[in-house]
């Protein structure tokens, strides 16, 4: 999977052809492939690594289960 700077730097690829389009349809598309590219960045880079996933204390997945840390949680 490609990384966030490579998503973009495909979007910018799609934006500089696109202004090269012959009719309006092909423009359209090229602008919307860039958009997807962009989203695709924007996800890559929030997702959590695993090596965050394994650093972080207290994982989200986690909160509210009965642990060590929170013993008035145990039922």
């Amino acid at each position: 999977m490609p990384d966030s700077v490579e998503l973009r730097k495909r979007a910018e690829w799609y934006r500089e052809f696109a202004e090269r389009a012959g009719t309006p349809w092909v423009w359209e598309a090229r602008l919307k492939t860039a958009e997807k590219l962009e989203a695709e960045a924007v996800r890559v880079e929030s997702k959590p690594t695993l090596e965050q996933e394994r650093d972080d204390p207290s994982p989200l997945h986690l909160v509210g289960q009965p642990n060590a840390r929170n013993p008035s949680s145990v039922a």
